[in-house]
């Protein structure tokens, strides 16, 4: 049996330009290497030199290199409606945030003490969004905003960037 598909299909030209990326705007993953890197940065409270510059769990409280942090949400990553919101993601150390699955109520109690219960029922409300999908225009924004603040706050504590 010999099936017939549409030109469009049968040809590598156009199945290249439907699998090429657009330049102006991000995806998601590079959006996130950037955020977490942001949210990481906010959160640095020594610095001993432009290489070695610490931030703390918000968990556990032990303080790591920013760059051993996870970037952890207490509303979990496949929520979209949360994934890139700065109220419900701080850093946690790997054992925390993996081993010990992100420790909730220890983040929960982070985030009502730093923030307040509006904000927590707020995440809690959008966190159970069963599908969200986020416009590319949204990472594109989100992407350049974690840009600034990562540039920001290397410059003005003086260290590198990774």
């Amino acid at each position: 049996m010999n099936l017939k598909f549409p030109k469009e299909i049968q040809t590598k030209k156009n199945k290249k330009l439907k699998n090429k990326k657009d330049p102006f705007y991000p995806n998601e993953k590079t959006t996130w290497l950037n955020f977490s890197k942001s949210v990481r940065l906010q959160h640095i409270e020594t610095v001993l030199d432009s290489d070695r510059f610490f931030a703390r769990c918000v968990t556990c409280g032990k303080l790591k290199h920013v760059k051993e942090l996870h970037a952890g949400h207490w509303i979990k990553i496949k929520h979209k409606a949360t994934k890139f919101d700065r109220k419900n993601v701080h850093p946690q150390c790997v054992e925390c945030n993996e081993y010990k699955k992100g420790e909730e109520i220890k983040h929960e109690e982070y985030i009502l003490n730093k923030y307040g219960k509006e904000v927590l029922d707020d995440l809690k409300e959008r966190g159970s969004y069963p599908y969200f999908k986020i416009p590319k225009e949204a990472l594109k924004i989100i992407n350049d905003e974690s840009k600034e603040i990562i540039n920001k706050i290397c410059k003005e504590k003086g260290i590198n960037k990774w």
